[in-house]
């Protein structure tokens, strides 16, 4: 019992040892930071503003900041020593929830005080850093206010109506520059800073105005109206040689286009410059839409020129040759048979093609009777040349199927000749051949396959002829025909391997009685023409006394 006790107490004063250890390093962490922010070199950091004008903006910053880590030396710091004091007598005293209390308000200040601290350096940089962007960006300013002047005044013309905006807007900047170097004298350099950010953003504008002007003044009083007169003179020219040219409205848009003109030379004037760009863009554009029309209608010319009376022509030879397939089809339709849609197709194409012919003459008129919209005439003029094209594609389409008529005829008579001659042939074969006789399922498929090409014979004889029915029943009496032939071929490989097989196995009938009457059994079933039986008996009873024997027989063929 007292070895427990003694174990009992023995974990109890290490429980407390841990825990006051772990409190003493907590202070003397705690302890550490303290002395690292008390030694920060802040007043050395605040000597760095001797270089600035020490007044004004400068001067009261330098002051709150020395008062202020002031504060935290002389009153923050030693109420932490206080404080770190009484958290080492908790600990002493074995009042660890106090302790744990005390560090925690310790860390807190240290943290308020690290705080102060970079606050302060963040300031200081700012103002440091504020006094030399200054000086760096109020010397661009400067100089880029200076090249500006000089551009104007030396340039004044280029810049017309734009001159006196832009020369008063430069003016604002004097003051501006004063200004700042007022607040610099007199250490308000923050101040002084949202002067240049603001001479920067409005010196930007600025500058690109000047850089922009004389182009965009180049365009409205000298490009574009030159473009202009030559887009009118084009014209006056093409109008002489009889181009028609009022159904485009270009001198009315162009008249358009000079009003607009004038009111931006008003916007020019009053510095709106991103709308006086936007709409010439679009006036370059319409003057790019101007000159494409033109050469549209240049163009159009010229194809007239080449294809208007050579598609005349051609209407009038398709219609020749309409007239002609219309007497050639009603003189094919005594021998041979054609729908209504095709027997039709020549009249249809000739009456569409009349129609054709009196709108192309209203367009043969308009083209040799200028001035004439030479455009709109060649737009028409496709279109009907297309029209023509599929015309011709089904007139040549109906006459090529016209002439190949015969020759179809023929080659279906070639084909029945020769299923003819090879049905004739499957014959000779089946009764030349030793068998007993034929299967009486061979000779059905045999007249079936007669009958169809009497059929296809007979349908070739009738008047008008059907060719579109003769040739499928052509193809049906061809694949009935070679059907055949393929079954009499197999027939007659099979017969010749039974008789084979059963002179094979003879050999071994006088000893083998059971061999002897299946063979019996094959040579009755191959005697009542069941030729498949005989063979699969024969086959059967050869390989039981003899595996191999069938592979052997059939090498030996």
């Amino acid at each position: 019992m007292i070895v427990l006790i003694i174990v009992f107490l023995f974990a109890i004063a290490m429980v407390i040892y841990l825990i006051r250890k772990k409190h003493i390093n907590e202070i003397l962490l705690l302890e550490d930071e303290k002395l690292q922010i008390q030694h920060q070199p802040i007043f050395e950091e605040l000597t760095k503003l001797k270089r600035l004008n020490m007044t004004g903006e400068t001067e009261e910053k330098f002051e709150r900041w020395r008062e202020e880590w002031t504060e935290v030396i002389d009153v923050v710091m030693p109420q932490i020593d206080t404080m770190l004091f009484d958290a080492e007598d908790a600990i002493d005293r074995l009042k660890f929830k106090k302790a744990s209390a005390i560090e925690r308000e310790i860390f807190e200040e240290i943290q308020k005080c690290d705080q102060k601290h970079k606050q302060i350096l963040e300031e200081l940089d700012e103002l440091m850093g504020s006094e030399e962007k200054n000086r760096f960006e109020m010397e661009a300013i400067q100089e880029n206010y200076r090249i500006a002047r000089q551009t104007i005044l030396a340039k004044q013309f280029d810049f017309g109506q734009a001159f006196e905006p832009l020369e008063k807007k430069l003016e604002t900047f004097t003051p501006q520059f004063e200004e700042y170097e007022k607040l610099t004298e007199q250490g308000n350099y923050l101040t002084a800073r949202e002067i240049v950010l603001h001479l920067t953003q409005e010196s930007e504008e600025v500058f690109k105005l000047i850089d922009q002007t004389p182009t965009l003044l180049s365009k409205l009083n000298k490009t574009i109206p030159a473009t202009m007169k030559d887009l009118r003179n084009g014209m006056r020219d093409m109008e002489e040689q009889q181009y028609h040219l009022i159904h485009l409205g270009i001198e009315e848009q162009l008249e358009q286009i000079e009003v607009q003109l004038k009111e931006l030379g008003l916007e020019v004037k009053e510095l709106n410059l991103q709308v006086v760009e936007e709409q010439l863009l679009q006036v370059e554009n319409q003057m790019e839409q101007f000159y494409d029309l033109l050469e549209q209608e240049v163009r159009a010319k010229g194809n007239l020129q080449k294809e208007i009376e050579d598609g005349y022509d051609r209407l009038n030879h398709l219609m020749h040759d309409a007239n002609s397939a219309i007497a050639e089809a009603e003189a094919v339709q005594r021998s041979y048979q054609l729908s209504v849609q095709e027997a039709a197709l020549p009249e249809k194409l000739l009456r569409a093609l009349q129609e054709y012919r009196i709108r192309y003459e209203d367009l043969l008129h308009q083209y040799n009777h200028p001035p004439t919209t030479y455009s709109v005439v060649w737009e028409e003029v496709e279109k009907v040349l297309l029209h023509i094209d599929q015309s011709e594609e089904e007139l040549e389409s109906f006459t090529s199927k016209i002439k190949n008529l015969r020759t179809d005829e023929n080659r279906v008579r070639e084909q029945l000749d020769r299923l003819t001659k090879q049905m004739q042939e499957s014959d000779r074969l089946l009764h030349r051949s030793n068998m007993p006789g034929i299967p009486s399922d061979i000779n059905t498929r045999m007249e079936e396959a007669e009958e169809k090409i009497y059929i296809a014979y007979e349908s070739l004889n009738e008047a008008p002829i059907d060719m579109e029915s003769v040739e499928l029943q052509a193809q049906e009496a061809e694949t009935a025909t070679n059907d055949i032939a393929e079954e009499v071929e197999q027939l007659l490989a099979n017969v010749h391997l039974i008789e084979e097989i059963i002179q094979y196995g003879n050999r071994y009938r006088l000893n083998d009685s059971q061999l002897d009457e299946r063979l019996k059994i094959a040579e009755r079933a191959f005697m009542d023409y069941r030729y498949t039986k005989a063979l699969e008996e024969a086959m059967a009873a050869v390989e039981e006394v003899e595996p191999g024997a069938l592979e052997k027989i059939k090498q030996s063929l």
